[in-house]
């Protein structure tokens, strides 16, 4: 997840609750979906597991993987 190429994840993006979880989850619907984890080519503050950004599902880029 670190350092090649940003990953999927399941979610669509959306605001978290406000009660205490472990695993969070995002929206149940959306256009954007949620990707993780740091490109190649990223700032070293995007190289962490918690980064969380989005990208519209039917879009690409080279830096992370294709759906």
């Amino acid at each position: 997840m670190h350092g090649n190429v940003g990953e999927w994840v399941w979610d669509y993006y959306g605001d978290y609750g406000t009660d205490a979880v472990t695993d969070p989850i995002g929206a149940e619907t959306g256009t954007l979906r949620v990707y993780r984890g740091g490109g190649w080519n990223d700032f070293a503050k995007n190289m962490r597991s918690a980064y969380r950004a989005t990208m519209a599902e039917d879009k690409w880029d080279d830096r992370i993987g294709r759906i």
